[in-house]
C-alpha cells in the first residue's frame, strides 16, 4: 500500500514541480539597467555622468531579447533583464559646421528611453535552453 501511494506521489510532484515553474520568474543577479536608475538620468547630463549610473553601453541581460539599433550614431544602449535604456546625446552648442570639433567638449543627454522587458520564467528558459542545445 505505501509503495504504491509512492509511486503515483513521485510523478505528481514533479508534475506540479515542473508546471510551477512555468510561472515562477528567474532571478538573475541584480543589474544597474532599473527604472530606478533610468529615472536618475537628466538632460543636459554628460556621457560620463550616464555611466556611472548604468556602467559603460553593452549588454548586461541574461535572457536574449532584440533591439532594433539603428539611425544616429550618438545613441547609446545598455540592455539589461529588466529593460533598455537608450540614451541619444549631442554636442551643446552646436558651432557651424565649417569650424573644427574641439576635442575638450562633452556631449550631453538630450533624449533618453525606458522599454522594460518581461520576467523569462524558469520554463521558458528550459524550453529556450533546450531548444539552442540542439544547434
Amino acid at each position: 500500500m505505501r509503495l504504491r501511494r509512492l509511486v503515483w506521489l513521485i510523478p505528481a510532484a514533479l508534475l506540479i514541480l515542473v508546471g510551477a515553474s512555468v510561472l515562477v520568474p528567474v532571478q538573475y543577479p541584480p543589474s544597474r539597467i532599473t527604472q530606478e536608475n533610468f529615472d536618475r538620468i537628466q538632460d543636459g547630463m554628460s556621457e560620463a555622468e550616464v555611466e556611472e549610473i548604468l556602467g559603460p553601453p553593452g549588454y548586461y541581460n541574461h535572457n536574449p531579447y532584440v533591439v532594433f539599433e539603428s539611425g544616429i550614431s550618438f545613441r547609446r544602449y545598455w540592455l539589461g533583464d529588466e529593460g533598455f535604456v537608450i540614451i541619444e546625446v549631442t554636442w551643446p552648442e552646436d558651432p557651424p559646421t565649417w569650424l573644427p570639433l574641439p576635442h575638450n567638449r562633452t556631449r550631453r543627454v538630450y533624449r533618453k528611453e525606458f522599454h522594460p522587458v518581461p520576467p523569462e520564467s524558469y520554463g521558458e528558459r528550459w524550453y529556450r535552453q533546450l531548444r539552442w542545445s540542439r544547434w
